[in-house]
């Protein structure tokens, strides 16, 4: 892609228009305008330049910011999930125990009722169900992250 050149012909007409002076086409002010086109734009070459190398930093920056920034959700998100299991899991014990001590309980006693045995059977499993339940939701949640 070449050079843009100034239109002569176009400067010549403002220069005449602005200052009165009629320019010639051979005129020397001609050759300053090309040593300014020149600097120009090598000037503008090395701005570019500069602005590339800055925007390239910028993107390492960036992306380097978005791996730390997910390495610190993911160890957010773990140790999270495993206070929550851990949570799960004694709360799941010490329910398991008072179940127990409840039964042991009802066990000392002696009672002879066979639908009272039925329910507390049938609430040790539902407790049992719900706690297995709490700790697979537990998992799940550990496994995602």
């Amino acid at each position: 892609m070449g050079e843009p050149h100034l239109d002569g012909e176009a400067l010549i007409a403002e220069v005449a228009k602005r200052h009165k002076i009629l320019l010639d086409p051979d005129d020397p002010a001609f050759a300053l305008i090309t040593i300014n086109e020149i600097v120009l734009s090598r000037a503008i070459a090395i701005v570019e330049a500069k602005l590339e190398a800055m925007a390239q930093r910028l993107a390492q920056i960036s992306e380097k910011q978005a791996g730390t920034a997910k390495a610190i959700g993911e160890a957010i998100i773990t140790a999270g999930a495993a206070y929550v299991a851990e949570r799960l899991k004694d709360a799941g014990a010490d329910l398991i125990e008072k179940v127990g001590t409840s039964a042991g309980l009802d066990q000392g006693k002696q009672q002879s009722s066979s639908r009272r045995s039925g329910r507390t059977i049938l609430s040790f499993g539902t407790i049992t169900a719900a706690f297995a339940a709490g700790l697979l939701a537990a998992s799940l949640c550990y496994l995602a992250v």
